[in-house]
């Protein structure tokens, strides 16, 4: 019976960090075994520096964040069952706000806190989007979703040049302090409309009783 090797989708959850641990130690490893290849080598090219240090340092943070995200995906699925969303979102951008402002006081729980950021920059991304698609109707809900994603490759593109400037000009850890309190001092402000705008789940009342009427569906609750 291979039905013991087949994993639980329940229990993806649980087991998918452990597997980009996995794989981060293998890509650590690999960076660490580059850098000692190049000990002492004073005709070490930019490059080969580039390539070893993607294999320590930013390979462990990229993975905090991802870790951070399946944590925040995780925690969303069970808010996205609520009627209410505000309270997921607004936990979302202070924990993705306050994290990296925390990164930039203690720089040595990098990992960690990138980790929270992540979880809360990606509990804040779905809950806002499912608010979103609570909110407009279906026919239009292609157009306004091209829209947002059009704004959002847009602001992407522009926030890597502020960052890339601000990181030049003040270093990376006022660099943090502004990028952490953005979001945080921008929720607070508008707050009351974030808050006018969670309508709610809207329940297909005719379209549930008629799926409750078919004969396959009957087994369902």
């Amino acid at each position: 019976d291979d039905s013991r090797h087949v994993l639980c989708p329940a229990a993806a959850p649980l087991f998918l960090p452990a597997f980009v641990l996995a794989a981060t130690i293998g890509r650590l490893c690999e960076g660490e075994v580059s850098e000692l290849r190049h000990a002492y080598d004073t005709a070490r090219t930019i490059e080969s520096y580039l390539v070893a240090i993607e294999g320590k340092t930013a390979a462990l943070f990229a993975t905090a964040c991802r870790v951070g995200g399946i944590v925040g995906a995780t925690i969303a699925l069970v808010a996205g069952s609520r009627e209410r969303l505000f309270p997921a979102f607004r936990a979302g951008i202070l924990t993705y706000g306050s994290s990296l402002l925390a990164t930039a006081a203690l720089p040595a729980a990098a990992p960690a806190l990138l980790a929270a950021s992540g979880a809360g920059g990606t509990l804040g991304d779905i809950s806002g989007r499912t608010m979103l698609q609570r909110l407009i109707p279906d026919e239009k809900l292609t157009r306004s979703f091209g829209v947002l994603e059009s704004a959002y490759m847009w602001w992407e593109g522009i926030g890597a040049f502020i960052g890339a400037s601000l990181t030049v000009a003040f270093g990376p850890r006022w660099t943090l302090l502004v990028a952490g309190s953005l979001l945080p001092v921008t929720g607070f402000a508008v707050r009351r409309k974030l808050r006018g705008v969670d309508v709610g789940a809207r329940v297909p009342a005719d379209d549930l009783a008629l799926l409750r009427r078919t004969h396959i569906f009957e087994p369902l609750p």
